[in-house]
């Protein structure tokens, strides 16, 4: 049967409207949106809000509901309001489902109350226009592809409630540059911030505990992110074709490096390795070419599954004071041609 949109909003706003200007006084309150039932199958009710535009919610609770896909999409500036009337009762914004403003190519800017305490899968995924985010101070988790290219959002910031930010929740958001994280944050999980071609410097918080693969591969203009201490594992391709990256300085807490982790990074020309360092993974830093100095601060080199390096005729590898024959005869980190040892200390 073929449905027809256009004509039953307007029925639906019209009833919303005859049914508001027959609410008493003391039901009407001037900011909070009254809503009337929905024929949208993954929505309970919708509203008109202030701007015009129509938003569709779903209860979750006796007094909670979420924001869901609106079947035509949202355009301009849209304001998330903290709650919504419905048959007499207020029901609180408590949440945007997945998906709930995915591809909607005419937003520009998105509201979201403090309410809401989740924003869901994809929720705004593929909005190509949204330029400007208020995320609320109650928001836990950024969750997977949240934000999933959203090519023009250029400034981000996230509260001091948020803990995690989920694989690829900002992929490919190639115009992000200037980015704000909190000191709450503990987790940056798989490809979160990937081809964010953009993203120039970003102050990594001493919370993180942390950063998972790929996590930052592909963010061509980035030229140095210092590592939280807190911080152990570099993973496979976590700065994979960092093009600008110049220089990588390790705490002494970085225990292992996973394979390619700076593979392509050609504007590498200075590396400090961990105290602690225990593995090197495959390729680590393949395709650097021009790296002119290593520092090991491990007193035992670190073992390495294949060949790290492609510098190993030009850059000069320093090693601590007593262990340089121990370089000398370790499998590859012989093939360095200039070791020299010094005091650490």
């Amino acid at each position: 049967m073929k449905f027809y949109w256009k004509p039953l909003f307007l029925t639906l706003l019209m009833c919303c409207i005859v049914g508001l200007t027959s609410c008493s006084n003391e039901e009407l309150e001037e900011d909070t949106p009254h809503a009337v039932k929905s024929l949208n199958k993954r929505a309970d009710f919708m509203a008109l809000l202030q701007d015009g535009s129509v938003m569709f919610f779903k209860k979750t609770t006796e007094d909670a509901c979420e924001v869901v896909a609106n079947p035509n999409g949202m355009m301009g500036d849209v304001i998330v309001p903290t709650s919504v009337i419905y048959e007499g009762i207020r029901y609180h914004v408590s949440s945007i489902a997945d998906g709930a403003f995915s591809g909607c190519v005419g937003l520009n800017s998105i509201e979201i109350p403090n309410t809401v305490t989740r924003v869901g899968e994809r929720a705004f995924a593929g909005c190509t226009q949204l330029n400007n985010i208020l995320i609320p101070e109650t928001l836990k988790e950024v969750e997977f592809r949240a934000f999933y290219k959203c090519v023009k959002l250029n400034k981000l910031k996230l509260p001091h409630s948020c803990e995690v930010i989920a694989k690829e929740a900002f992929a490919d958001c190639s115009s992000l540059k200037d980015v704000n994280l909190p000191d709450s944050l503990l987790y940056i999980r798989e490809s979160a911030f990937k081809n964010c071609v953009s993203l120039q410097n970003l102050e990594l918080p001493f919370t993180l505990m942390d950063i998972e693969a790929d996590a930052f591969a592909g963010c061509s203009s980035l030229e140095a992110l210092p590592l939280p201490k807190k911080v152990r594992h570099i993973e496979p391709w976590m700065f994979k074709d960092c093009h600008n990256l110049r220089e990588v300085r390790m705490s002494d807490d970085v225990i292992y490096i996973g394979d390619y982790a700076f593979k392509r990074c050609d504007s590498l020309t200075f590396v400090e390795l961990s105290s602690s360092l225990l593995n090197i993974g495959r390729w680590a830093f393949a395709n650097c070419t021009n790296i002119q100095t290593v520092i090991c601060r491990a007193k035992t080199p670190p073992h390495m599954l294949n060949s790290a390096f492609d510098c190993y005729d030009t850059a000069v590898l320093i090693v601590p004071e007593g262990t340089i024959e121990e370089y000398r005869e370790a499998p590859y980190w012989n093939q360095f041609k200039n070791i020299r040892e010094i005091n650490m200390d």
